[in-house]
């Protein structure tokens, strides 16, 4: 299954997502702390689509678009404090 992640952004907060048949069925929501600095606040994924590695998929595009941006990331979300804590690779832009 081919997880496409969709993201949405204002001046001061986004989210990564996933819809299916036209609905969000995904969502790892962040605030803008600072112009380098975001929150990663939350991540939900419906019951129908867990275990498929949604969340997965929007933590990686979340974690691309910091490099990408020179963010640095605060792990609000315990899903994504979770992922960044075991992963070395990304302890470089994770903030706290």
């Amino acid at each position: 299954m081919e997880i496409e992640v969709l993201h949405d952004e204002t001046l001061k907060e986004g989210s990564f997502f996933v819809k299916e048949k036209g609905k969000r069925v995904a969502e790892l929501s962040y605030r803008k702390i600072s112009k380098d600095l975001i929150s990663a606040d939350h991540t939900e994924v419906n019951e129908e689509m867990q275990g498929k590695g949604v969340a997965q998929a929007m933590y990686h595009e979340l974690i691309r678009t910091a490099r990408q941006r020179g963010w640095k990331i605060k792990p609000q979300c315990p899903f994504v404090r979770k992922m960044m804590k075991k992963d070395p690779e990304v302890h470089d832009i994770m903030e706290g």
